[in-house]
C-alpha cells in the first residue's frame, strides 16, 4: 500500500533471508539493478535483510514513491532482483483531501473548511461553536447521512481525549477517529448534540476521496492508545487496498 507520498506498507511479505547482500531497493529502472538505491528496513536499519514470513512492514523512503520506477528486494552481491513491484508513470500519491465547508444546521455552528489529513484525522478550519448544546456535543462520524444514535462514532479532539466540545471561536481544530477505524467506513461527519439528537453542523463524505488519503501513522501522534497498531486501519481498507493493487498489495518476494 502507498501509506504516504514517501512511505509504503507491505503486507504478507515472504522472503527466506538467504541473500548474502539483499536489501530493500528503490529502482530507477522497471526492474531492480545497480541503477537504484538501498532503502532502510522497517527499523531504519541498512543491514542485510533477515527473513520474513507473512510479515507486515512499513518502509519510510528517502524519496517520494514516484521518484522510483520499481521497489523490491535486491541482492547487490549477485546483482539479483528477488522481486519487485512497478510504479506506473503518473501514479497518484496519497494526499490530504478537502471536504469543503461544514454546513451550519443549528446556532451558527460552522467551519470554513473540513480537511481529511489522513485515514484517521480531520481538521476543521475556523471552527465556530457556541457551546450551547444542553448536554454534551461531540464530533461524530456515521456510515449514513441519517444515522441512528447507535451508529455514531465519536472522535477525540486535539488533547487526545473524548471530551465534550467546549466553545470555539474561529479556531482550527484537529480530531481523530478511534484506533482501527478509517474514513472509508463513513459517509457523514457532524457536530452532534447527544442530548437533543440534533446535528449542529455536518457534511457528507465522498467515498472516492477517502481512497486517496495517506495512512495514519501513530508514531507521528500520541493521541491513540499505545496498544493500537499502525496496521489496524488496514483491516478496514479493502477498497483502499484494491484501488492500489499496482502498489504492494500482498506481494511475496521470492528468490
Amino acid at each position: 500500500y502507498a501509506a504516504s507520498e514517501n512511505s509504503i506498507v507491505i503486507r504478507n511479505l515472504n522472503y527466506d533471508g538467504n541473500g548474502p547482500a539483499a536489501y530493500f531497493w528503490g529502482g530507477f529502472n522497471s526492474d531492480l539493478d545497480n541503477n537504484g538505491e538501498q532503502l532502510p528496513d522497517e527499523n531504519g536499519s541498512m543491514n542485510v535483510l533477515k527473513g520474513y514470513q507473512n510479515a507486515e512492514v512499513h518502509l519510510r523512503l528517502p524519496k517520494k514513491i514516484t521518484d522510483y520506477k520499481s521497489i523490491g528486494i535486491y541482492c547487490k552481491k549477485f546483482a539479483a532482483d528477488f522481486g519487485n513491484v512497478k510504479i506506473p508513470p503518473g501514479y497518484e500519491l496519497p494526499r490530504e483531501e478537502s471536504l469543503g465547508r461544514l454546513n451550519p444546521r443549528q446556532h451558527n455552528t460552522m467551519a470554513s473548511e473540513v480537511i481529511l489529513k489522513d485515514s484517521a484525522t480531520v481538521m476543521l478550519r475556523q471552527f465556530d461553536y457556541m457551546g450551547n448544546c444542553p448536554g454534551s456535543a461531540y464530533f461524530v462520524a456515521a456510515p449514513t447521512p441519517n444515522p441512528q444514535p447507535e451508529q455514531l462514532t465519536r472522535l477525540t479532539c486535539d488533547d487526545g481525549k473524548m471530551s465534550k466540545l467546549e466553545r470555539y471561536d474561529k479556531k482550527d481544530v484537529t480530531a481523530m477517529l478511534p484506533t482501527g477505524r478509517h474514513w472509508n467506513e463513513y459517509r457523514w461527519f457532524s457536530v452532534y448534540c447527544m442530548d437533543t439528537k440534533q446535528s449542529y453542523a455536518d457534511l457528507s463524505i465522498d467515498p472516492s476521496i477517502t481512497e486517496k488519503l495517506p495512512l495514519y501513522d501513530p508514531s507521528s501522534s500520541g493521541h491513540h492508545s499505545a496498544s493500537g497498531s499502525m496496521y489496524d486501519p488496514l483491516s478496514a481498507l479493502s477498497t483502499f487496498g484494491m484501488s492500489l493493487v499496482v502498489l504492494l498489495a500482498a506481494v511475496a518476494f521470492q528468490r
